[in-house]
């Protein structure tokens, strides 16, 4: 039986709060698993408004809950 290892892909979009300080939100964007030693990325939204690149981030899933 192979062991399966989900993660959340996120990327950071920055933003300024109401006290005038720059603030991080973390927005999901797909899922990381790497079975049998391959790892594959699924993308489920792409951010609208980019600048000239961005990068994702791979995290340890906050919940285990079913990938998408």
């Amino acid at each position: 039986m192979s062991n399966l290892n989900i993660k959340d892909v996120c990327y950071a979009k920055k933003y300024i709060n109401k006290g005038g300080q720059e603030k991080t939100q973390w927005i999901k964007i797909g899922t990381s698993f790497e079975k049998d030693g391959k790892q594959s990325i699924e993308i489920h939204s792409m951010p609208l408004k980019l600048d000239d690149k961005f990068i994702i981030h791979v995290f340890e899933k906050k919940s285990f809950e079913e990938p998408f």
